[in-house]
């Protein structure tokens, strides 16, 4: 969310605030602040951030291939890289 925003999905004034936010609020959508924004990287992004454990991403490398279509050519090898480290 971060890399693509320019800040962090919640926010607060204390430590406490911050995780009130992170509880209660859903996971907000790039696309609120960047229209254009592919609605497949907003839903994995989305997917990343889920409350719920079992609805987020089980690997890094799952969502590193879920984004690769946001890149270049050259993504969807690395993806598959990144799958063969982890």
């Amino acid at each position: 969310f971060m890399l693509i925003t320019g800040h962090a999905p919640y926010s607060g004034e204390s430590l406490t605030e911050l995780a009130l936010a992170i509880t209660a609020r859903p996971a907000p959508s790039i696309r609120d602040e960047i229209p254009n924004a592919p609605t497949y990287l907003d839903a994995a992004i989305r997917r990343a951030l889920s409350k719920k454990r079992e609805d987020r991403f089980p690997s890094l490398a799952e969502l590193a291939e879920s984004i690769a279509q946001a890149g270049t050519a050259g993504s969807a090898p690395m993806a598959l890289s990144i799958r063969a480290i982890l």
